[in-house]
């Protein structure tokens, strides 16, 4: 009995580190491809793997991160294949901004869990979050690990954001406008900061 319980407690584990999830960033240059409108779109449906070729397996969670200006997090997803060699789809291929040779490469298929386009969440919200002081965003490349703790922090950013765009949305727009304009006022001629207590 005992030899069979040890089985079964290795056995456990063996599975349990198999079948673990990864998490990982998949970034996009916007001078190269349009991330945003291949989004909008639904038109994403794989995406290229430069590096961790023999980590990345389906079932795992990524982090689409736009690089540049408006560097970010554009959408959340997952990987739905293991990789392969296999050619961008046709759909995929209009957003690049220059030609593109459709060739075979490393890639995966993925699919867009939340697609963030509307209400990104952007580097400059997030780069003084202790979560992301060791976030690889934005570095050069195409492929890079990520950890739960920043994905799942990006999903709650995500959805907090989406939920008050829902709050907003039962309001006249014209309300809202004066509304946080009053406030402002408010701020300004009190000369409000943040904790103040009047």
């Amino acid at each position: 009995p005992e030899i069979l319980e040890y089985y079964k407690t290795v056995e456990l584990s063996s599975s349990t580190t198999e079948n673990s999830t990864n998490y990982w960033i998949f970034q996009g240059n916007p001078k190269i491809y349009n991330v945003k409108e291949a989004l909008i779109s639904n038109s994403i449906k794989t995406w290229t793997v430069s590096s961790h070729k023999d980590k990345i397996k389906k079932g795992d969670k990524f982090i689409l991160w736009q690089t540049g200006v408006d560097a970010g997090c554009y959408a959340l997803g997952e990987v739905a294949s293991e990789v392969r060699m296999m050619k961008e789809e046709d759909e995929e291929m209009k957003y690049y901004f220059s030609p593109t040779s459709q060739i075979e490469n490393n890639r995966v298929q993925i699919i867009i869990n939340h697609n963030l386009t509307e209400n990104p969440i952007l580097w400059n919200t997030i780069k003084d979050d202790e979560v992301f002081v060791n976030f690889k965003g934005s570095n050069q490349g195409t492929n890079f690990s990520a950890t739960e703790e920043e994905y799942k922090s990006i999903l709650k950013m995500a959805t907090i954001k989406k939920d008050f765009k829902s709050f907003l949305n039962q309001f006249d727009k014209n309300d809202i406008t004066t509304y946080f304009n009053f406030l402002k006022e408010v701020i300004f001629r009190f000369n409000l900061e943040k904790g103040d207590q009047r």
